[in-house]
């Protein structure tokens, strides 16, 4: 008697599947990868994990170990580590469909503004284990899909202005935008009496004698003020620098120019560093009122005294060009101690 095999009857057993992918909150250099995945009757649940790449070529063709963790409790993945791979994360079995996703700016994929992506989600068996992640292949691979991520807005000067001028002291204010800019901006105020003395870029100033400091990547030149620093994130901030605070000293009766440039921060663990050209905001003019004299009159020789101005930015056009170490699969996080403004 022949035996009839019914694989409906038996009720054949359902592979992992992924149901829906797409991409959200995209930004210059970031985006959150979804995916609607059910596992199936896999009787351990499934492993997934993203793959981002600039092309297919990029992409690998089954589920691959992220780096280990340095500290901390963790499993031990089995199988090929890669420092480009994502997490692996894991879904249950009979949870049905489940809404899975990857914030990108939570990893170390940190994205290129205007650059368009491809990526896809890989599905494997979990194989049951108390102490390690490991999964059945081959994977289920999910269909390729693209995005672009935007061009990445640049730092904007938006308002300028002094104000508490007195004979001899102002402050210097105005409102500036980081953009887009990932590791935040550093700003500079410049005080000079011609426009044709401004420095052409932001200039290290003197090194503090004593205390910590963050060294400044570049020529450090006496006429300089202090660096100011913009966290990435941070919307329109107002800023502003006492110039007296600063150390300078203004003349009495003397007309002023001033403007702030602003440069995107390069990433490093100790340094002030940023990246070149610098953004200049326009050229703005104020004068101090001359100085009052005993009887509590202008005094009407002020204007003819020897200058008394002592950290003027008044140098030559210093081009430097700081270059961003890009770290394609790497990128540190460090706790930043930002000059003070």
């Amino acid at each position: 008697m022949a035996l009839l095999l019914c694989s409906a009857c038996s009720g054949a057993a359902a592979n992992p599947s992924i149901e829906g992918e797409s991409a959200s909150k995209v930004t210059s250099t970031g985006a959150t990868l979804e995916a609607q995945i059910n596992p199936g009757d896999a009787p351990d649940g499934v492993y997934y994990q993203f793959q981002i790449g600039k092309n297919l070529g990029e992409h690998f063709t089954e589920i691959v170990c992220p780096p280990e963790p340095t500290s901390g409790p963790s499993h031990p993945c089995v199988g090929t580590h890669s420092t480009g791979a994502l997490p692996i994360t894991f879904v249950a079995a009979a949870s049905g469909s489940s809404s899975v996703s990857l914030d990108l700016t939570g990893t170390d994929s940190t994205l290129q503004p205007g650059t368009s992506y491809q990526y896809r989600v890989l599905v494997a068996k979990a194989i049951q284990s108390e102490d390690t992640t490991e999964w059945e292949v081959p994977a289920v691979i999910g269909d390729i899909q693209t995005f672009t991520t935007p061009s990445a807005a640049p730092p904007s000067i938006e308002g300028k202005s002094a104000s508490k001028i007195t004979p001899t002291g102002a402050t210097l204010e105005a409102q500036i935008n980081p953009g887009d800019a990932p590791d935040g901006i550093y700003y500079q105020f410049q005080i000079v009496r011609n426009p044709g003395e401004y420095a052409a870029e932001i200039v290290c100033p003197p090194e503090p004698a004593s205390g910590p400091f963050h060294p400044c990547i570049g020529d450090h030149l006496p006429g300089a003020l202090p660096i100011g620093f913009i966290p990435a994130g941070s919307e329109l901030s107002a800023v502003s620098l006492d110039l007296s605070g600063a150390g300078v000293t203004l003349q009495p009766g003397t007309t002023y120019h001033y403007r702030v440039v602003v440069a995107p921060a390069v990433l490093t663990e100790d340094a002030t560093e940023w990246e070149s050209p610098a953004i200049d905001g326009p050229d703005q003019i104020f004068t101090t009122p001359p100085q009052p004299s005993p009887t509590g009159e202008p005094d009407p020789q002020a204007g003819g005294t020897a200058p008394t101005l002592t950290a003027l930015v008044a140098v030559p056009p210093v081009h430097r060009h700081h270059r961003r170490h890009h770290r394609r699969h790497h990128h540190r996080k460090h706790d930043r101690r930002s000059p003070r403004s």
